[in-house]
């Protein structure tokens, strides 16, 4: 996990998919991978803590992008 705290969603994306793209190019052998090297799926997710909004909060929405990314067939980073 990782946490920026005051950053945009818009940014936090793009750090995730500069992410993927750098760890793909490493190009890792992975003998179990579909891909045959190592990759990542991503969920990112943004909130504004407030009385209704807590950290709980923003962990289940990476978590639920995290898994919609690897459902479309992972190598994604989803929000």
């Amino acid at each position: 996990m990782v946490i920026f705290p005051g950053i945009v969603l818009q940014i936090a994306y793009q750090m995730a998919q500069t992410l993927l793209c750098n760890i793909e190019a490493e190009n890792i052998v992975h003998a179990h991978s579909e891909f045959g090297h190592i990759t990542v799926s991503i969920g990112v997710a943004c909130v504004t803590p407030n009385e209704t909004n807590t950290l709980q909060d923003l962990i289940s929405h990476a978590d639920e992008a995290l898994y919609r990314a690897k459902k479309q067939g992972r190598n994604k980073v989803c929000v």
